[in-house]
């Protein structure tokens, strides 16, 4: 709370500062489906984030992934819905046993959060 005499020897005002907390984003779990990667199968990253101003999980924005299968670039497409990015995409046939790697970036109210994977497909 703050005073102010305007203009001199008039009464106080009275008022508040009124500070915004800066806004950031939250990653609060990173999980997927099904729970291991599989050759030839679907595979869904899911990440939970969460606005620190509310602490609740946002409710627009926009996600990208990089998904690379042994360094080569695997096309994957990304949402946001309920509080969460998502990253899904379909592994060739081919990548039993190989890396998988990558990074899932949830964009939101001009910020980001970003969550890096790797896994060995199965």
């Amino acid at each position: 709370m703050g005073f102010d005499v305007a203009p001199d020897d008039a009464p106080f005002f009275a008022y508040t500062f009124v500070n915004k907390a800066a806004l950031s984003l939250e990653a609060t779990r990173l999980f997927t489906s099904p729970a291991r990667p599989r050759a030839g199968k679907p595979f869904v990253l899911t990440l939970a984030v969460r606005r620190s101003d509310t602490g609740k999980g946002i409710t627009s924005g926009t996600a990208s992934c990089r998904v690379l299968l042994n360094e080569k670039r695997v096309a994957a497409k990304g949402s946001v819905s309920s509080g969460k990015g998502l990253c899904a995409f379909a592994l060739p046939a081919s990548a039993k046993g190989k890396l998988l790697r990558g990074t899932i970036t949830v964009r939101s109210g001009g910020k980001s959060v970003a969550a890096d994977f790797s896994y060995l497909v199965l």
